[in-house]
């Protein structure tokens, strides 16, 4: 069977910034926590107080991993905490189809322009709600990429050993 190959290779220093910094793009969306309840608003389930700031440590930990990582390309051994990253960005990707599949977006949107109380921050906040899934979905895929090159390590390295 042949192994599966990756779409790109990526150094994981580099993956885990910019997970990192699509996961911080939060704190201007909610402008830095001090309108994090026009987010919650349209997501309680997800998008709390609380969970805000877990968006912000996975967001750590994406950067801290690959910081750690960016040196040690080929440990076999991370192919796990990659599949984790990626099962993270699905289920907020799931979070967020779901959530489409419950409210419309657009209401979301039109509401938030109509608005006369805090219109920028409630329109920013339905803004974020509409796409945030877009690029949980890609970096879904990004570090399930990651994993397949950590795995093709683990199996080339068994083979070596074999």
């Amino acid at each position: 069977m042949e192994k599966p190959k990756p779409l790109v290779v990526m150094n994981p220093g580099i993956l885990g910034l910019a997970g990192f910094v699509v996961n911080a793009g939060l704190l201007l969306m909610n402008f830095g926590f001090t309108s994090y309840h026009e987010i919650e608003a349209l997501d309680r389930n997800v998008f709390s107080f609380f969970g805000q700031i877990c968006i912000l440590l996975w967001g750590l930990c994406f950067w801290a991993v690959g910081y750690a990582l960016s040196h040690d390309t080929k440990n076999p051994k991370t192919a796990m905490i990659w599949c984790l990253f990626t099962l993270e960005k699905v289920a907020y990707f799931l979070a967020w189809l779901y959530w489409h599949s419950q409210n419309s977006g657009w209401t979301a949107l039109n509401d938030a322009l109509k608005s006369e109380d805090s219109p920028l921050t409630k329109t920013v906040a339905a803004i974020f709600i509409n796409i945030y899934g877009i690029p949980d979905a890609i970096f879904a895929v990004l570090f399930f990429n990651q994993a397949i090159i950590s795995f093709s390590y683990q199996t080339s390295e068994s083979h070596k050993q074999g």
